[in-house]
């Protein structure tokens, strides 16, 4: 199920499904799916005037939530575990779709703050400086291939069995905050990758990022090249 088909009213089923569900003002990991998908059918009714090819995807994930929906009619003894874990599945596809949108934005918030540094050439400032430091803004495309490098890593390590159930977990940007502060205070300097590769858990791993993301672009904390040019985070 691909979360990037684009046209010209979502990008792709996950835009709009979760469009659905954030007009009903319910959590994600509360909202039931059978009662939207009658809403979410409706919409892709209204792509029709798109390619067959365009519409796949939605096509794909209309008729999974219609057959959730019809095994939620049935008594519930016909509704059997692997109904569940479908249903858990997209849950889970959605809040990391969701945290996806919400890092593309900050990335892009980040970018246009980049983007108003006037550069000029570097002088000469070692004589003031007890430690020479590098500070950097934020390379876009550098924070975006580490998230992915550690997305990775984490679909390799997890191994999910057939019969388990996968509850869809949300994991707070303000207590990742907490938490990376809470370090770097104590600590003074962790590699950027560092906070991310110490998560087994995807959702975990995209919480932690935008919550660095946040305090990067709050300027609470800074970025500076070490010795081997990898990214460290400190305080500011």
């Amino acid at each position: 199920m691909s979360l990037i088909i684009e046209t010209e009213e979502f990008n792709g089923p996950m835009d709009l499904l979760l469009n659905l569900v954030e007009k009903e003002k319910i959590d994600i990991e509360n909202v039931d799916l059978a009662k939207i998908t009658n809403k979410f059918i409706e919409e892709v009714e209204n792509l029709k005037n798109h390619s067959t090819k365009d519409l796949t995807d939605f096509i794909y994930l209309a008729s999974t939530l219609l057959y959730i929906k019809s095994k939620k009619l049935l008594p519930k003894n016909d509704f059997d575990e692997d109904d569940q874990i479908d249903e858990d599945l997209i849950k889970q596809r959605l809040i990391e779709y969701k945290k996806f949108k919400e890092i593309s934005k900050q990335l892009i918030e980040l970018e246009n703050i980049s983007s108003k540094h006037f550069r000029k050439i570097q002088e000469d400032l070692s004589v003031y400086q007890s430690e020479k430091e590098n500070l950097i803004v934020p390379d876009i495309n550098l924070l975006s291939e580490t998230l992915l490098e550690i997305l990775n890593r984490v679909d390799k390590r997890i191994v999910i069995e057939e019969t388990e159930i996968i509850e869809a977990e949300e994991y707070k940007i303000e207590d990742c905050i907490e938490d990376i502060l809470w370090k770097v205070e104590k600590n003074n300097k962790y590699s950027f990758s560092y906070f991310l590769s110490k998560n087994t858990n995807k959702n975990e791993v995209i919480s932690v990022f935008l919550a660095l993301l946040e305090l990067l672009k709050s300027n609470i904390l800074k970025v500076v090249k070490n010795h081997e040019d990898k990214m460290e985070i400190l305080m500011r």
